[in-house]
């Protein structure tokens, strides 16, 4: 990997690095409103210019004294001299928000790298945003451009006002110098943690100087479950290799240590990651964040035109009633479409033999089916004894991928029509459905085999099809296919340089992606599939740890090489993505927080009643008599509300015990919360005295303040 050549673009950047954009922004209009977007930019104190060969994309960067005023005014921060470390915080972490006129107590400040590429991006794209739209002058380009359609009159910002009016086509991050700095640094990072040189398995102060940080958490969260799955693996292989021949899943008695085991360790899992997430929204300056994106309207929100009581402006207000009527369409389209994995999952299980006729109906249909359940009679084409009765199940995880794969759409039509106000709660409702979606097609059958057939023997042959088939889907297509395709293209912009030469008499050779207009032509990296695939295993490791315990062991191997699959993915093959600064994963964590409740009740009732696992153990609280007629002993119940008590209290003392951000974190913030406080007392010590003609006695505030860090 070392050798991967830096490509002749990402030189070409290195070397004219105050000629490379930002931003791209593609436009789908005609000159007269690209000439009057280009004129609004430029006054905004924006450089742009046209990406050769094209007439309607544009470059966008700012110079360094527009990106540090917005910096200052955003609170950035960044990194101090050490000279400039005058008070106990700065010199516990050498962090201070970003101030114009103390911009010599900052490193680096004035250099051409002061500013990381993402940070860069991100204070581009805030300015961008702010470009305000004139609307005589606009109307005017709009109508010597032939177009006909009036943006609305409470948009103010450029770039919603050609949004609605349909020519505004992208808005990209350009790629420049640094690329490749994330990938380089984390392969020679592997090296030295494979040898345990190393406690991180990434550079992830790398990725998010270039990639930013919602790409960063997610990097971070990936390599941080991968490391914790190493004690369940080790503990999974253990109780595999040392289980007497003879002995299944259901009756080995140590399988309700190991899931026992695992739902303390989801639960030190979850709480871990929140100090850890805490401790990198603090190195990166963005603990504290509460987004402005969260706040700003999305440009698909409908509503009526009112003007608000408190800012005298034209706003965008919907009623209480047309909403409620939105979100009852939503569900019931959602509720409507689980009836199909629900009725495959019994053609699945059907096929391979699982359901008697005696089988209870569900809603009231009978869920035996006579002619399926014959493909699974001995001989027959599905029978378990032969190699041919896993089929069925490998087919359901097909046809799982198929189902989830057609939600997708159905999930983002739906979110569309909740109209909600605000991007945050737009993905947060998307997030929350395609999970619950996909969580019941992937988990239903399981469920039904574990609680309704009570067979922990088949739930561990439908689990293991099912979690193998996933992961092993998930290694090809996100992997595999990756790297042939990644060579592939090597293979022709190297036939396409070597043409371009020799047309050109032996010339330098263009090509690749020159933060132009060529980016555009990458994939975007979607980060929400890759939290979705992950959250859904997490799922299955914690939920049925006692039905399938080499499953920690199986995904630490297959994770391990997806993480550096996927990071290679988005370093040479993907777009730079433009996103809004985020704090953590969001409501993935609560997401993970459902599933580790959920497995405290799953494991306590597949132990107790669902298997015979427990009877090595305890045989004085099994009673074959009272188990044969559907009775259960006294002890047994109360045995299992004692765990599922314990592992409750359990979870509630370590979110008391264990706070999210850990005390380093908690200290600076205290620190600098006292010396904010001494300042302002400062200040009032120093402030004149000044009589009023009255009599009364008023202090006068120093403009300015003093010195010392922004608060």
């Amino acid at each position: 990997t070392s050798a991967i050549p830096m490509s002749s673009n990402e030189s070409r950047l290195q070397n004219n690095h105050m000629d490379a954009a930002d931003v791209l922004l593609a436009l789908t209009a005609p000159e007269p409103v690209v000439r009057y977007v280009e004129q609004r930019v430029r006054a905004a104190g924006l450089r742009v210019a046209r990406v050769p060969a094209t007439a309607t994309v544009l470059k966008v960067s700012a110079p360094s004294a527009t990106l540090e005023r917005e910096a200052e005014h955003l609170e950035l921060e960044k990194r101090l001299r050490p000279e400039a470390r005058s008070c106990a915080s700065e010199r516990h972490w050498p962090m201070r928000e970003f101030v114009l006129a103390q911009r010599a107590d900052f490193a680096g400040a004035g250099e051409g790298g002061f500013f990381t590429p993402s940070e860069r991006v991100f204070l581009v794209t805030a300015l961008l945003e702010a470009v305000p739209v004139d609307s005589a002058s606009f109307s005017a380009a709009l109508a010597a451009g032939g177009v006909r359609e009036v943006p609305p009159r409470h948009l103010s910002s450029l770039l919603r006002a050609l949004a609605s009016v349909g020519l505004l086509g992208e808005v990209s991050a350009a790629h420049c110098a640094g690329r490749l700095e994330g990938w380089r640094r984390s392969v020679g990072l592997l090296r030295e943690w494979a040898w345990l040189r190393s406690s991180e398995p990434l550079a992830l102060d790398a990725i998010r100087d270039y990639w930013g940080e919602r790409t960063g958490f997610l990097f971070a969260w990936q390599a941080f479950y991968v490391q914790a799955l190493a004690p369940p693996a080790a503990l999974g292989l253990c109780i595999w290799w040392r289980r007497p021949k003879g002995t299944s899943v259901d009756d080995d008695s140590a399988v309700p240590v190991f899931s026992l085991f695992s739902v303390v360790w989801a639960i030190f899992f979850v709480q871990l990651w929140r100090r850890k997430q805490a401790a990198l929204a603090f190195r990166w300056g963005i603990h504290d964040a509460h987004t402005a994106q969260a706040e700003v309207r999305r440009p698909e929100f409908v509503g009526r035109e009112l003007v608000s009581e408190i800012t005298g402006e034209v706003e965008l207000v919907e009623g209480r009633g047309s909403r409620a009527l939105r979100y009852a369409a939503s569900l019931c389209v959602s509720l409507a479409c689980l009836i199909v994995p629900l009725a495959y999952m019994f053609v699945s299980l059907n096929l391979q033999g699982y359901i008697s006729p005696a089988a209870r109906h569900v809603l009231g249909v009978r869920v035996y089916h006579e002619a399926l359940s014959a493909f699974a009679a001995p001989g027959a084409v599905f029978d378990p004894e032969a190699w041919t009765g896993m089929l069925p199940a490998v087919l359901h995880a097909a046809v799982i991928f198929l189902l989830n794969k057609a939600y997708r759409h159905v999930a983002e039509a739906l979110t569309d029509l909740e109209n909600h106000r605000t991007q945050e709660a737009h993905d947060n409702s998307l997030i929350v459905k395609r999970f619950l979606f996909e969580a019941f097609d992937c988990y239903i059958a399981l469920f039904y085999i574990a609680f309704e057939l009570r067979d922990v023997d088949r739930l561990r042959v439908e689990l293991v099809s099912l979690f193998s088939t996933d992961v092993f889907r998930r290694v090809f297509t996100e992997a595999v296919i990756p790297l042939l395709m990644q060579r592939l293209s090597r293979r022709r912009h190297a036939a396409a340089s070597a043409a371009a030469k020799k047309e050109d008499g032996g010339g330098a050779g263009g090509g690749g992606t020159d933060g132009g207009s060529g980016d555009l032509e990458l994939d975007e990296h979607e980060d929400f599939d890759d939290y979705l695939e992950m959250v859904i295993q997490f799922g299955y490791i914690t939920l049925f740890a006692s039905a399938f315990p080499l499953a920690s062991a199986l995904a630490l191997a297959c994770n391990g090489a997806e993480l550096y699959s996927d990071l290679f993915k988005v370093s040479y093959l993907c777009r730079r993505p433009r996103r809004p600064r985020v704090s953590g994963i969001g409501t993935w964590l609560g997401l993970l927080y459902v599933l580790v409740v959920a497995s405290i009740f799953t494991n306590a009732v597949l132990i107790a009643f669902a298997s015979d696992q427990l009877a090595p153990l305890l045989p004085q609280l099994f009673d074959a008599r009272q188990r044969q007629v559907g009775q259960w002993p006294s002890g047994i119940v109360l045995l299992l509300v004692a765990v599922e008590h314990g592992l409750l209290l359990l979870l509630l003392a370590t979110e008391v015990t264990l706070p999210r951000p850990p005390r380093w974190v908690r200290l600076t913030l205290a620190r600098r919360e006292h010396e904010a406080l001494l300042a302002k007392r400062r200040l009032l010590l120093e402030a004149p005295v000044v009589a009023t003609p009255l009599g009364d006695v008023i202090e006068a505030t120093p403009v300015g303040g003093g010195g010392g860090s922004k608060r």
